[in-house]
């Protein structure tokens, strides 16, 4: 989105430090490694400082930048000649501009739509983004951007042209929810689920239900709470919001849901969508029963802003998905991988086996099903008993083996790696290699970075990702 360099003074009641009155730039970054060209950078004081990096990010391209330092040019790099002609603003605090350049870049969109939730915020974010694509222009939270930076980041980012924004909020104490609401005031509010995800700083799943129902709360009374009809915590909030109320799910009480649901052997998931206005015929890739849930959270906030039916069906059926969610790699000795490792909590990762367990024992003749399975983070006083029950729900699942790596690792499988790397030998080891039909399950909290596993097994099983039907 494009600022003048006068908006940018107005919204942040910045200062002019040094530049041309007359500049302007586009977006913004916090991080000088991937600024784009004419970008603003926002350096903020974290673990490290932002501003000791505003020469890299003028290098890199920036028009200009803010400062809380109050001088205009902090480093003898920066005044290099060989960087060219930028902007500095003062700023008392950068993360409080950045967020008052959010408020500013708020009033260009129509209509925005946040989606909130324990699991599946991403997905169904991904989902409907890709939805409404097929009507309008379409700002996004990019990759997981939903905290106090990225949700001011996604307003400033969008394209000009966008009518429609879908926004990501993240939660990991009570008002944070209610905070980005008051940054993005939605019209439309999704609320995927109320899981164990974060339980370690709410103390309970109803805290977390209290956080999450903060969105449906700020909705208008024009406006629409998407709401899981199948979770009994998020049905209850249609009690807090003033929003006419779409519930979605499996159950007879959802108006937006799903009938006659089959799952094949490549995870395509195929479904009647029945809503008030008909049905129509879907489909879904990469998708177990949780991911189809998220299909149907899209699918409900797509027919609140009257899209058509067929325009939905379409637009589910071609949907992309993220890098580690639910991604399938085929590989040329026919075995494959379930990468699932870009986050886990306890409902997840039962989700996540669950679908590995289906496409093995799906195949004709059946295969295998094995896991390394890694850390959940962040489940406070349940860590334990989570640990333990994701074991459990692999063994019942009828798993071949599981290599558990990384903090509880024991209490998930006897047999416990240091790293990745041993926890591939040792799968390698357990399995005997993977042959055609067996699935391998990856599946841990971002901190595992489990997803490094893939190219080692492809590597140790002397085969190539594959692009092909199964």
């Amino acid at each position: 989105m494009q600022f003048t360099l006068e908006s940018l003074l107005s919204a942040t009641n910045g200062e002019l430090l040094t530049g041309n009155s007359q500049s302007e730039c586009n977006g913004a970054s916090i991080d000088s490694r991937n600024v784009a060209s004419r970008a603003l950078f926002v350096p903020i004081k974290a673990d490290r400082d932002g501003h000791d990096y505003i020469a890299n990010a003028l290098s890199a391209g920036a028009a200009g930048f803010l400062t809380s330092s109050r001088q205009a040019i902090p480093d003898e790099t920066v005044a290099s000649t060989a960087i060219g002609e930028f902007f500095a603003i003062g700023v008392d605090d950068t993360s409080e501009a950045l967020v008052n350049i959010g408020r500013m870049a708020r009033q260009r969109f129509n209509t925005v739509v946040c989606v909130t939730g324990s699991n599946g915020k991403t997905t169904t974010k991904d989902f409907l983004s890709h939805i409404l694509a097929g009507r309008w222009t379409v700002g996004r939270t990019e990759q997981s951007f939903n905290n106090e930076l990225g949700i001011p980041l996604t307003l400033v980012n969008a394209p000009d042209a966008a009518e429609v924004l879908v926004a990501e909020i993240g939660a990991r104490k009570k008002g944070d929810v209610a905070w980005g609401t008051d940054i993005l005031k939605p019209h439309i509010g999704v609320v995927t689920n109320v899981h164990h995800a974060h339980v370690g700083e709410f103390g309970s799943q109803e805290g977390i239900a209290k956080t999450k129902s903060e969105l449906p709360a700020a909705l208008p009374a024009d406006g629409f709470a998407i709401l899981n009809g199948d979770d009994p915590l998020v049905d209850a909030m249609a009690s807090v919001t003033d929003a006419q109320i779409l519930r979605f799910g499996f159950g007879d009480n959802a108006d937006i849901r799903a009938t006659d649901l089959t799952i094949d052997a490549n995870l395509t998931a195929h479904f009647t969508l029945v809503t008030p206005r008909g049905k129509v015929q879907c489909q879904v890739d990469a998708a177990g029963e949780h991911t189809v849930c998220c299909a149907l959270a899209a699918a409900a906030a797509s027919y609140a802003l009257d899209c058509d039916l067929d325009l939905i069906s379409n637009q589910l059926a071609s949907a992309p998905r993220s890098t580690g969610r639910m991604e399938i790699i085929n590989t040329t000795g026919d075995w494959r991988i379930l990468n699932d490792a870009y986050n886990a909590n306890l409902d997840s990762m039962r989700a996540g086996l669950k679908s590995g367990a289906h496409m093995a024992r799906q195949a004709t003749p059946p295969g295998r099903a094995f896991a390394i399975l890694g850390h959940m983070a962040e489940l406070g006083d349940t860590t334990e008993e989570a640990h333990i029950a994701a074991g459990e729900a692999a063994k019942a699942l009828g798993y071949e083996a599981v290599v558990a790596v990384g903090p509880y690792a024991e209490l998930i499988s006897s047999h416990v790696a240091g790293d990745v790397n041993e926890a591939v030998s040792m799968l390698q080891a357990m399995s005997g290699g993977l042959n055609e039909r067996d699935v391998v399950v990856l599946k841990a909290s971002k901190m595992m970075k489990l997803w490094e596993a893939a190219p080692l097994l492809l590597v140790a099983n002397k085969a190539e990702p594959v692009d092909l039907e199964l």
